[in-house]
């Protein structure tokens, strides 16, 4: 089955017409029409009413977010800046994206993401079905962890499990992004994931997730309500429009990712060190050289202006873990890089002022090598000392 393109919705700028809709039929623009009227909403069956909209038949593809962030320099995720991966799965749902990016993608085609009400009115049907098939889980109309596949798989691999309406792989795969946002500020995802067991997978349950996360099992998919255009106006597709925002792009990829990593890349050593006690074989491939590498690459992508925040973090850790002689270089070398930026003077003036008292109150980790090897010295004779106690002691006793 052939994906519908993008392309299709972007000359059609007619909103969606009030009043009865066929449902079942896809539009031009890849949707199916979800008619008004009650359906049957949560594992209580509560009686709900919706008015009409439009739904995505299947979730946004890779194919179909990397043409949409080259025309409006959209972010791309990490694993599509690799040729081969986006050859090998164009079709596959696109993951790794926050909830606000999924936003941004649907907003380029004055679009949405669904509700859970929608979500689930699309997945269920009117009678409250647990799966869009029907109401028992059958392993091969889903991608969840039972199947074994440990990825993600084609969008139009299971259209022969649509929903009552022709909506496809709402269940497993991947989940996907709603607009539903509960009191604690956490975003509803539906559907389960190629990561989940099948229980994950009813149409019914919920998960929720902070609208900054991003993984590979998070994806999503848009709705069009009544009275909304279709899309915007398309940007000029000339080499120099494209070159500026591609260079955006990366900008804003850089500092994101460099951020998100260097937050992370701690905490991940120490998980890794964690798991690897009980775990060996599970940490092998993720080692803390791995973590390391992963952030080097993400700091070379980085301008020095997106790298001052993580310089300055950098120092600060530093400083509080007792790294002197490491805090002073760091600290010398941001210092030459201010050429007369204030806000950089200001920091070097503070941290050298942490860093002068923390030298005071840890003086074994003075960076002088006298001081060094007079705690070295010191350390030894008083092991050499005990050591002739010890043997004082054995040859005196007649124990031996």
């Amino acid at each position: 089955m052939a994906l519908p393109s993008m392309e299709s919705a972007k000359g059609d700028t007619s909103p969606i017409q009030s009043g009865p809709i066929q449902s079942g039929h896809p539009s031009r623009s890849g949707m199916v029409a979800i008619p008004a009227g009650d359906f049957l909403y949560g594992s209580s069956g509560e009686k709900q009413f919706l008015h009409d909209f439009e739904i995505d038949v299947h979730p946004v593809t890779n194919a179909q977010y990397l043409e949409a962030a080259e025309i409006h320099g959209l972010r791309v995720p990490r694993a599509l800046r690799e040729p081969a991966i986006v050859r090998a799965k164009a079709n596959h749902p696109v993951v790794g994206i926050t909830y606000d990016e999924a936003l941004e993608f649907c907003e380029c085609y004055h679009c949405g993401l669904p509700t859970d009400e929608e979500w689930e009115k699309a997945a269920r049907g009117t009678a409250g079905l647990l799966y869009p098939w029907g109401t028992e889980f059958r392993a091969e109309c889903c991608n969840t962890r039972g199947n074994g596949l440990f990825d993600t798989t084609p969008v139009d691999k299971y259209i022969f499990a649509a929903s009552p309406y022709g909506v496809v792989d709402l269940c497993g795969n991947a989940w996907e992004w709603t607009s539903s946002i509960d009191g604690r500020g956490l975003c509803s995802v539906r559907g389960g994931s190629w990561f989940d067991p099948p229980a994950m997978a009813r149409a019914d349950r919920r998960s929720t997730a902070r609208r900054n996360y991003r993984c590979s099992s998070i994806g999503f998919r848009r709705v069009r309500r009544p009275g909304t255009a279709v899309h915007k106006e398309k940007m000029p597709a000339e080499p120099v429009s494209l070159i500026v925002n591609l260079t955006k792009n990366a900008a804003a990829v850089a500092q994101r990712d460099v951020l998100e990593l260097f937050e992370v890349s701690s905490e991940a050593r120490a998980a890794i060190a964690s798991i690897s006690q009980f775990e060996p074989g599970i940490a092998a491939g993720f080692d803390a050289k791995s973590v390391a590498a992963a952030l080097a690459g993400a700091l070379a992508e980085a301008t020095p202006d997106e790298l001052l925040p993580v310089k300055m973090r950098a120092i600060e850790t530093s400083i509080a873990q007792g790294e002197i002689p490491a805090a002073r270089r760091q600290i010398e070398a941001l210092s030459r890089e201010a050429h007369g930026r204030r806000d950089i003077e200001v920091f070097v003036d503070r941290a050298a002022e942490m860093l002068s008292v923390a030298d005071v109150r840890i003086p074994s980790m003075n960076d002088g090598t006298g001081d060094r090897r007079f705690w070295v010295w010191l350390a030894l004779a008083a092991t050499m000392a005990f050591l002739n106690v010890a043997l004082y002691w054995v040859r005196t006793s007649g124990r031996f």
